[in-house]
């Protein structure tokens, strides 16, 4: 890379931070940021343009330059708009960058197209793209197709988050604080009925990991959950989760004819 081009893309970064510091100096502070990646400074100016009134715009003239500054500020941007034909790194290895890291699972990444063709948008969409707009641009469709990437990026979060706080990641099953907390909800709502909670604990289940690997156990542990699952799909009502590391628990009715 030349010196003029390294030059250019230090005084883009500056340029990035000295705009994203003036405007959370004024009365602004909880405006989203956007981070707008494309070669074209005049494409730049117009998205700032049509952007800044609702978010704080960062740019970036090639897909290094964008991720490198989304790296930096990846707890500060919410979406990124993104042209694919660019020097340096194009938008599509920009996505293959960050396809696999979990920090991103969620950021919207729209696509900016000038020539859109079908094959173009699905490898984009493969490469994890959220939504694409059209070159020239309509200020209506932009800001219409991001605020709704963006609302969907906040619901998958929070069903994320919701998840992870009721399941357990691994077997895909009830937590232990979940867990309790249905079993308690079908009690209460039961009372006059008899229920028997049933505690599964592996036997030796360390031994398995230290003689077959935690990949190994990992796979019992699933295949348990699995088991659970589909026992209590034939029960009137029964609740099941994992309570510990190779712990699991089964609250179900209690049937003296099924007891031997």
């Amino acid at each position: 890379m030349s010196s003029e081009h390294e030059n250019a893309g230090q005084d883009t970064k500056n340029a990035c931070r000295s705009m994203e510091n003036s405007r959370r100096g004024t009365d602004m502070p909880s405006l989203k940021t956007i981070l707008v990646v494309d070669d074209n400074a005049i494409n730049r100016i117009i998205l700032s343009k049509i952007l800044s009134e609702t978010y704080v715009v960062m740019e970036a003239e090639n897909g290094q330059v964008g991720l490198n500054l989304l790296y930096e500020h990846s707890d500060e941007i919410a979406a990124v708009m993104l042209d694919i034909l660019m020097p340096v790194m194009n938008g599509y290895d920009f996505l293959k960058s960050i396809r696999d890291d979990a920090r991103y699972c969620n950021l919207p990444i729209v696509v900016t197209t000038e020539n859109s063709n079908s094959d173009s948008e699905i490898k984009a969409l493969t490469l994890g793209a959220w939504d694409f707009v059209s070159k020239p641009y309509n200020p209506k469709i932009i800001m219409f197709r991001l605020n709704n990437a963006i609302d969907r990026s906040q619901l998958s979060a929070l069903k994320q988050l919701k998840y992870l706080a009721e399941y357990d990641v691994l077997t895909g099953i009830y937590n232990k604080t979940k867990f309790f907390q249905v079993t308690r909800e079908m009690l209460d709502a039961n009372r006059s009925r008899q229920f028997v909670f049933l505690r599964f604990d592996v036997d030796r289940f360390q031994l398995i990991n230290s003689f077959f690997g935690t990949a190994e156990g990992d796979r019992l542990l699933i295949y348990i959950a699995k088991n659970l699952e589909a026992d209590a799909n034939t029960c009137e009502m029964a609740t099941y989760g994992r309570i510990e590391s190779d712990i699991v628990g089964f609250c179900l009715p209690y049937n003296k004819e099924k007891v031997e």
